[in-house]
């Protein structure tokens, strides 16, 4: 009876602990993000060889202009799809220019499918491009580490862009293999990323379990168009910008 008994205590001690075990794994929630871009390091002359400190013009537009700007995003993900939408940016801060395009920001991401769809105001248009998930190499960095909303997160670097530069950190606490706008690929979901040529970051700030599945849908406005036909007008758009346009055709393709 005693034997019995003991076992009965163990299987219900193994049962609980895998329960806790399998808990820990995240399929479905929502990621509260930082996104702060250094808006001085992304003039159009920041990257100058010739930059005349002296020019009063740039003076007074880098006197004129915060140094840093910052927005909050939200990623909710759910049966392997995710949404990554803009949610505001803090009351104190002060308005920039180009800052209301944002509030059209959406990706929507189905990685089943290996599709997504993001939805953004470009120019003054309201545009939404439909294509598959980019392809991004990765290489892990385990060994440095670090906490973001609460979760240990591991390294790693990518390459977009051909020549642009991602640093991440994720968490395979968390199954889905996304992130912060159309950055993915990873073996969990990424919890911060910084990318120096764009003078941009994304931090999470907080996670819950929570999520209304019936948000993560595909963004209505605009008339969807394949990547590569977007990309023909931002050229057109930007063919007098020099070596400027690169950079704003990467913000575009994020």
């Amino acid at each position: 009876m005693l034997k019995s008994n003991l076992l009965l205590v163990l299987a219900i001690i193994l049962f609980a602990t895998n329960g806790i075990a399998q808990s820990d794994f995240q399929s479905k929630g929502t990621i509260e993000y930082e996104y702060k871009v250094n808006n001085h390091k992304n003039f159009w002359w920041s990257e100058d060889d010739e930059n005349d400190d002296e020019n009063a013009w740039r003076k007074t537009m880098v006197e004129n202009t915060p140094k840093f700007s910052t927005y909050f995003y939200t990623l909710k993900f759910a049966d392997n799809k995710s949404i990554f939408a803009y949610k505001g940016k803090p009351e104190t801060d002060k308005k920039m220019w180009g800052d209301d395009q944002k509030e059209e920001d959406m990706w929507y991401i189905n990685y089943t499918t290996n599709k997504y769809t993001n939805q953004r105001n470009i120019f003054g248009e309201v545009m939404k491009i439909e294509d598959s998930i980019q392809s991004i190499k990765w290489k892990l960095v385990p060994n440095d580490v670090r906490e973001f909303a609460g979760f240990t997160c591991k390294k790693a670097i990518g390459k977009i862009f051909d020549s642009v530069y991602v640093f991440a950190y994720y968490t395979d606490a968390i199954t889905l293999s996304g992130g912060p706008m159309n950055i993915n690929g990873l073996p969990g979901t990424i919890m911060a990323i910084t990318v120096p040529r764009l003078a941009i970051s994304c931090v999470a700030t907080s996670f819950t379990p929570l999520v209304n599945e019936e948000a993560i849908q595909p963004p209505k406005k605009g008339k969807a168009k394949p990547s590569n036909d977007i990309l023909k007008k931002i050229k057109e758009a930007t063919k007098d910008w020099g070596s400027y346009a690169e950079k704003g055709i990467w913000q575009c393709f994020m």
